[in-house]
Formats: structure tokens, C-alpha cells, sequence
């Protein structure tokens, strides 16, 4: 029986640095790929991959479905894959210090951000923009209008660094 028949609302699904690899990847691992293979076959999953290339321990631009490399962010199919820059969610002093441990490095993927960025773990698992509006769009990231809440409207990269740029200096006077 199709999950959709059992579930009335759309399940998202989130992975962070392409792990399943890790364990799709076993020869005897067949179990694993059959259920992959449901999760993609099921139309009310949304599922989204990120990955990044500063993390050591992920797969990056790695497909954890079809086990292969890809050459750059997949926003059309199943899992959408997404590269993120974790420099570019920290202030630099945060990043020198987070490269200075793997481990470190590799869980600021389920921390709080210092910057707007195109990633943001918490507004995309707890935020008000529906879940496949953070992951789909190319190049952007979710902003919201001031006064009208739950109302996502997305920002041009161009404005996002200004806004950045406005944010850390605000930070580092206090």
C-alpha cells in the first residue's frame, strides 16, 4: 500500500552531508536501497539532500539514491540536492575556529547560523516558509515581509549580501 494512502499530509525529509551513502554503498545493503527506492517512488515525500565540501565526513556532490557523483545542485527530482557554503552562514572568526575540528565543522550543519544564508537548519525545520520553498529555489534565500507574518517572499542574492553585510557589522558593535 502507498504511504500517501496511509498519510494525509506531505512528509519532508531532510538528510545533511549525503550519509546514506555510507551504508547504501555495503554490498549486502539491499534492504536499505529497496526502501530509498520507496521513499523515491512516493509522491508525498519531499525529500532534500544537503551537502557541503567543507565537511570531511559527508559524501560530496554525490546522488544518495542512484550512488554516483553529480556535477552540481539537482533542484528537479527526487532527492533535490543542494550545495551549501557553511563560510558563508558563519562569521569568519566562527568559521577559523569550526575548521580547526572535523567534528565541529561537520555538526554546524544542525546549528544556528551567525549569517542569512541560503541554509538555515532551524527556519527550515521550524520557521514559517513551507519546507520545499527553502529547498527549490536556486540561489536564494526566504525572506519575510515585516508586518505580515507566515508570508515567505524570496530575496535576490545581491540584497541577501547586503543584508548580511548589515547584520554582522550590527553584531560586532553589540
Amino acid at each position: 500500500m502507498p504511504i500517501s494512502a496511509v498519510v494525509a499530509v506531505t512528509i519532508c525529509v531532510l538528510t545533511i552531508g549525503a550519509t546514506i551513502p555510507k551504508f547504501a554503498l555495503h554490498p549486502r545493503a539491499q534492504d536499505i536501497r529497496r526502501k530509498i527506492a520507496r521513499i523515491v517512488a512516493e509522491p508525498s515525500i519531499g525529500w532534500t539532500e544537503y551537502q557541503s565540501r567543507a565537511d570531511t565526513i559527508s559524501f560530496y556532490k554525490f546522488d544518495p539514491v542512484s550512488l554516483r557523483h553529480i556535477p552540481d545542485d539537482r533542484l528537479d527530482g527526487k532527492p533535490v540536492i543542494r550545495r551549501v557554503q557553511i563560510h558563508d552562514m558563519l562569521l569568519p572568526e566562527t568559521f577559523a575556529r569550526a575548521r580547526r575540528s572535523v567534528l565541529r565543522l561537520h555538526y554546524r550543519s544542525v546549528m544556528a547560523n551567525d549569517r542569512r544564508a541560503p541554509y538555515d537548519y532551524f527556519l527550515m525545520v521550524c520557521g514559517p516558509a513551507p519546507f520545499l520553498d527553502w529547498t527549490t529555489v536556486a540561489g536564494r534565500t526566504v525572506g519575510f515581509r515585516r508586518g505580515r507574518r507566515h508570508v515567505p517572499r524570496f530575496v535576490a542574492p545581491a540584497q541577501r549580501a547586503r543584508a548580511g553585510r548589515r547584520y554582522d557589522a550590527a553584531r560586532r558593535q553589540g
